[in-house]
């Protein structure tokens, strides 16, 4: 899917206005090649946190590495102080022409603590990505998303906090509501590949009360099934539209409220968990193949689709979609 390519027409639209809010698909063959698939395998089969970020200041690839290595080892040494024991490793990469078309730069940084066991371990990973975007001047470079795993939430905001000193730049969480999200359940339908077996091909839907302390709430869908509906809502198989997304999304509320008897319009959107994908609003996510992922990261990475989300309104009202 291509946001780059966002579109508006006209037509019956549930949203405000009159204006039909849609993404296009883009197709994995059209913009394959090794580097891209390099690129995803990286990430296929592992959790990773989601952080957005703010244009890098200062930053340059034609700067030597050693240099952000060494202030970033620095930093991290201050997390034990009082142990001489302790040793940081840091390694700071620029991975060039990689990427969607094979235009980006990927920024690698990994941090590892040596004990006085000598025991090497990985405490931190994490990619500043850009999927497509350019830099904004010479003093500013654009990667909007981190993709990181981090060993402790200490860990993760000490290393973060040497970030914003060194690049002056702001790092905060990706949080998905439940608009992003929604879009996202119908890439995820139409992108998503089946398990091998048959009966892993489950999509659960993980929801939470807004108001309440109520517990969370899993529903159960057939991939199939939902296809089949999708197939019966969408209008065009290169384009996504939001009020198609909602329609899907819709129904599928509706129908398990009338099943239940319960009212699920005050829960919100936790988990979506497809056989090849899991996202969480919290910016959780571990994917399965790289197919699905580079279309995740077009959709998360396009600074257009973020307009979209500024929509609102109820979504599972205005269906008349059945499971």
């Amino acid at each position: 899917m291509d946001a780059d390519r966002l579109t508006t027409s006209r037509g019956g639209s549930a949203l405000k206005g009159s204006r039909r809010k849609s993404l296009r698909m883009t197709h994995w063959t059209d913009g394959f090649n090794e580097s891209l698939q390099d690129t995803l395998e990286m990430f296929i089969n592992r959790g990773w946190e989601l952080f957005q970020c703010s244009p890098l200041f200062g930053y340059s690839t034609q700067v030597n590495p050693s240099k952000y290595t060494l202030t970033l080892r620095n930093h991290c040494a201050q997390m034990d102080e009082e142990d001489e024991d302790v040793e940081y490793k840091v390694q700071f990469n620029c991975m060039d022409k990689v990427g969607y078309r094979g235009i980006d730069t990927i920024i690698k940084v990994e941090v590892r603590k040596v004990n006085e066991e000598e025991e090497d371990i990985q405490i931190y990973l994490g990619y500043f990505m850009s999927w497509g975007t350019r830099k904004l001047s010479s003093e500013f470079y654009v990667v909007p998303l981190l993709l990181f795993r981090a060993k402790t939430a200490k860990i993760r905001n000490h290393i973060h906090t040497g970030f914003r000193k060194m690049f002056d730049c702001i790092i905060e969480p990706y949080f998905l509501g439940d608009i992003q999200l929604i879009w996202l359940n119908s890439l995820f339908v139409s992108v998503s590949k089946d398990a091998r077996d048959e009966r892993s091909n489950v999509v659960r839907f993980t929801l939470l009360p807004t108001w309440t302390n109520q517990d969370k709430l899993e529903l159960f869908v057939s991939l199939s099934d939902l296809r089949k509906v999708w197939a019966r809502i969408r209008s065009t198989n290169d384009t996504i539209f939001y009020e198609e997304s909602r329609r899907l999304y819709g129904g599928l509320i509706r129908s398990i409220s009338e099943k239940l008897g319960i009212n699920l319009s005050g829960f919100r959107i936790y988990e979506i968990k497809y056989p090849d994908v899991t996202i969480k609003s919290s910016g959780k996510l571990a994917c399965r193949n790289v197919e699905t992922l580079h279309e995740l990261l077009t959709f998360l990475f396009n600074e257009k689709a973020r307009a979209i989300y500024a929509l609102d309104g109820s979504f599972w009202e205005d269906s008349d979609e059945e499971f």
